[in-house]
């Protein structure tokens, strides 16, 4: 009887491929990173399964963790953020999962891959660990300030799956909140907080190239601000110690809100998330206003190469 390895050796074009077919329905890999993204792409696929067929031969799952990480700094430095990298191996264990007899050890394998790219310590742990709460909150707050966001079907044909307009809408902009909340992470991690701007800045043209409505990544944003906890916020916004307010302390000037900031997600948080978080918030928002008064020109395609 062959090996676990040997058997997703043996389908390990037909798995890769499945899970690349799969991440492109969403219309936001092709425009981001165009041809060249794909073809890169494609390669991660067979690194990931060469990866693990070594892990698994090797009964050492450090193996395909330290591959993870590895691949978590090179691709973040590229304009993606570690919730792409995540959701790749997701997408593999399902396939393997439903192609591979016998599959568990290598889903637990890709299971501690998952779990490696959260980071050891810090604001960017913190924010991660909070993600999916955080999120929730954030459509929450969404929903009842811009209901029409939800009434409007989107052509992403992984959405086709749900049983009403509300319940895709509201998955696609889950999936967006998550991304931002990623993004944020990863910035925060390398102390560059331009990234973050940089996705947001990207994602206002994705949005308005697309038809989208207007404004729907700076009151994603501001949604996202809000629902950081309560004293985070202020810790954020506390004045120093002259009694002046710091460019980077400074709440960025927003357009009024049909509804009041929901109650805060209960999560620990630690006063360096509160001010560097709100920080980058703040800048992201700021270049979004600058932005509208005048455009910045279109980057064709992505970074990634």
């Amino acid at each position: 009887m062959s090996t676990l390895a040997e058997r997703i050796e043996a389908k390990a074009s037909e798995l890769g491929r499945r899970a690349i077919v799969e991440m492109y329905q969403n219309p936001f890999w092709q425009e981001r990173f165009g041809a060249r993204g794909r073809e890169m792409s494609d390669k991660d696929s067979e690194f990931h399964i060469s990866y693990l067929i070594q892990a698994l031969i090797a009964s050492q799952p450090d193996v395909l963790t330290r591959y993870a990480r590895w691949l978590q700094t090179l691709l973040v430095s590229r304009g993606m953020c570690s919730r792409h990298i995540d959701e790749n191996f997701e997408r593999l264990a399902r396939a393997i999962g439903d192609e591979i007899s016998e599959p568990e050890p290598a889903l637990e394998l890709l299971r501690a891959a998952r779990q490696a790219l959260i980071y050891e310590s810090g604001p960017a742990r913190e924010l991660m660990l909070s993600a999916e709460p955080l999120a929730e909150r954030v459509v929450d707050a969404l929903w009842s300030r811009q209901p029409s966001w939800f009434s409007a079907a989107s052509s992403y044909p992984s959405l086709a799956t749900f049983e009403s307009i509300h319940q895709a809408e509201r998955a696609r902009c889950r999936s967006d909140v998550l991304d931002y909340i990623a993004y944020l992470a990863d910035a925060l991690h390398a102390g560059r907080p331009e990234l973050f701007a940089a996705h947001a800045a990207w994602m206002h043209g994705f949005v308005a190239r697309r038809h989208g409505p207007g404004g729907r990544v700076e009151e994603t944003l501001s949604a996202l601000s809000d629902c950081l906890p309560a004293a985070a916020t202020a810790a954020a916004r506390r004045p120093s110690s002259t009694g002046a307010t710091s460019p980077s302390q400074a709440p960025a000037a927003r357009r009024p809100l049909s509804q009041p900031p929901p109650p805060p997600v209960p999560m620990p948080a630690s006063a360096e998330l509160a001010a560097l978080a709100q920080a980058a918030l703040g800048a992201a928002i700021e270049r979004l206003a600058r932005v509208a008064e005048a455009p910045e020109p279109p980057v064709a395609g992505g970074v990634r190469s």
